[in-house]
């Protein structure tokens, strides 16, 4: 196609997320499109940062109100979840004034990505410029709801949680008000797999587009080493990242083979990586957490552990199993939301949400190194063959092609 002046926002802290728009920018400015960078100031720069393909970096002056503290015990979050609200109304105004400004450089489209202020960029709601969301993460509501259902920390009966909810559910109520306006009116959505496309539309009757992502075959590879003593989880420590999961199915694999576990993460929260220490000891299980120091680092883990063992809570799509199959690394996987559209039983083992079934599927591949060989191989054919950038980047590109020509896949909402 020809090329094209795009603007791209996104509000993104480190992750899969960022690496998609990483990558995907990328590609697009090879096959000669121009790039604008629009973010807000709580954008993650540090992590993968779009300097070296953005033609120019504009920094919308936006944040969020900061955290106060009140002195009267137990104010403090009544306070905030009420300027919480706040934030998001100044955002909406702040938005119109923004979009005005986009609007007025003349690009051929906006390339709209997640927002870590509103979730869903509250510019959909005044461009007039053709626009392209691709949507990264599920619902606010969805992830609440399963949230509080499964994690067992969150004690919506504890006189703390009634107290504190007084305020807090008036907050939760009117985010995701907003996020469901703002998903109604985005004119063309896409997003990363059927089940998040499913996903909102079960809540929020928006019928979005699938935009496969990809991965980057060349820097995820296979090693010419020897695989290591452990297996790999990756992923941000919080609770949705399935860590807590995998450590207790590895405390059900005799010690005799029980393999170390090395976690690997973009972001760490203390608490959860206290938790996680004190879980690791409970079920006699050696671990391992480090930062990811950069891309070698991370292919390096990938390619030399023994396999990958991935187990987060209703993933979206989730970018880590292509990057193990790009290092020719077995799966071992919970078979539910995204991950059953890129894991299947040539590239891995995939079982229910259940501790001892998850238990036994790592230990038969630790039994049968042969095995695990043949799907890291056929998992590597697949990231060639399937899941490149390039694949990824033709979709993105016809999308941008069908909002320009004025379709809208939100024709016939109310």
């Amino acid at each position: 196609m020809n090329a094209l002046n795009i603007a791209l926002f996104h509000n993104l802290p480190s992750g899969g997320a960022k690496r998609a728009v990483y990558d995907l920018s990328h590609q697009l400015a090879q096959r000669g499109h121009r790039l604008t960078e629009y973010r807000f100031p709580t954008a993650n720069t540090d992590f993968l940062p779009l300097t070296e393909t953005v033609d120019a970096t504009i920094e919308l002056p936006f944040r969020p109100l900061p955290y106060k503290h009140v002195p009267i015990p137990g104010m403090s979050p009544h306070v905030n979840a009420l300027r919480r609200i706040r934030t998001l109304q100044n955002l909406d105004v702040a938005s119109q004034k923004f979009a005005a400004q986009i609007d007025a450089q003349g690009y051929d489209v906006v390339w709209l990505n997640d927002c870590i202020i509103s979730l869903k960029p509250y510019l959909l709601r005044y461009l007039k410029t053709p626009s392209v969301f691709y949507i990264h993460h599920g619902p606010y509501e969805r992830e609440q709801q399963y949230l509080q259902v499964l994690d067992s920390d969150r004690d919506g009966q504890s006189f703390k949680q009634r107290f504190y909810g007084l305020t807090d559910n008036r907050r939760a109520a009117f985010e995701a008000r907003e996020e469901r306006y703002t998903s109604q009116v985005a004119p063309y959505v896409v997003t990363n797999s059927y089940f998040t496309a499913e996903s909102y539309f079960q809540y929020y009757g928006v019928p979005a587009l699938v935009s496969y992502l990809g991965v980057d075959t060349e820097k995820f590879a296979p090693s010419d080493d020897d695989r290591g003593d452990y297996v790999i989880s990756v992923g941000a420590l919080i609770y949705r990242k399935g860590h807590r999961f995998v450590i207790e199915a590895l405390g059900q694999v005799p010690k005799a083979v029980r393999p170390r576990l090395v976690i690997t993460a973009d972001a760490n929260y203390s608490e959860e990586h206290q938790l996680l220490l004190q879980l690791a000891q409970q079920h006699d299980v050696q671990l391992d957490v480090n930062s990811v120091i950069d891309d070698k680092h991370l292919r390096d883990l990938y390619a030399n552990a023994r396999m990958l063992v991935y187990a987060p809570i209703l993933e979206p799509f989730g970018l880590v199993p292509l990057e193990a199959m790009a290092a020719g690394t077995p799966i071992v996987a919970v078979a539910e939301a995204g991950v059953r559209e890129t894991v299947d039983s040539e590239v891995g083992l995939l079982t229910d949400r259940n501790i001892d079934n998850f238990a036994d599927a790592v230990q038969t591949l630790l039994a049968d190194p042969a095995r695990g060989d043949t799907l890291g191989q056929v998992g590597r054919k697949r990231a060639l063959e399937t899941w490149s950038w390039a694949n990824a980047t033709d979709s993105l590109e016809m999308h941008f092609r069908r909002a320009m020509q004025g379709i809208r896949t939100n024709a016939g909402i109310r």
